[in-house]
């Protein structure tokens, strides 16, 4: 029988709440770092990027307080006895761990698609900003040719005025 079950269990519990809150207040840190990077960036060239508030984390650590009360009932007394079988022990830890893992995996997800979010907007704006300037740098290259064959132009039309001049000179 395991009798400090509910106990570790508790502790556990507590841990994965810390988990989560650390993984908050370090969105929150990137949060504020990409806020500024945002408002550098928007200042300096131009840009419009906007950034999304910072996933809130707070509803999967009030899904891990339900499971944690869900779950503790079945470590009281009563149930000892029931889960001091191997096999309630193993299945009352793979439904556990799966809950667990379906919460963290939400979170997780949710901070990356915010991550995501946010990097898409910086990618095509920057993608936006390249295209242009190749695009200015092909119409740059166009001008620069343009402007050779001009002066091409204008150098065999003063050799022809010359010879024209030449040719009036003679006549007259």
């Amino acid at each position: 029988l395991n009798l400090n079950a509910r106990k570790a269990f508790v502790s556990l519990c507590a841990r994965l709440r810390d988990a989560m809150a650390s993984a908050q207040s370090g969105s929150a840190e990137i949060h504020a770092m990409l806020g500024a990077s945002h408002a550098r960036l928007n200042a300096e060239f131009g840009l419009g990027l906007a950034l999304a508030p910072a996933p809130d984390l707070q509803r999967f650590v009030d899904e891990l307080d339900a499971i944690q009360r869900a779950y503790e009932q079945y470590l009281g007394l009563k149930q000892a006895l029931r889960l001091a079988q191997p096999r309630a022990m193993e299945s009352f830890r793979r439904m556990l761990v799966a809950k667990l893992r379906i919460v963290f995996e939400a979170a997780s997800g949710e901070v990356e698609v915010w991550n995501k979010s946010a990097s898409a907007q910086l990618d095509s704006q920057l993608g936006e900003r390249r295209r242009a300037y190749r695009r200015r740098h092909e119409a740059l290259e166009r001008i620069d040719r343009a402007t050779g064959e001009l002066e091409q132009r204008i150098a065999e039309l003063d050799m022809q005025d010359a010879s024209q001049q030449r040719l009036l000179l003679r006549v007259a």
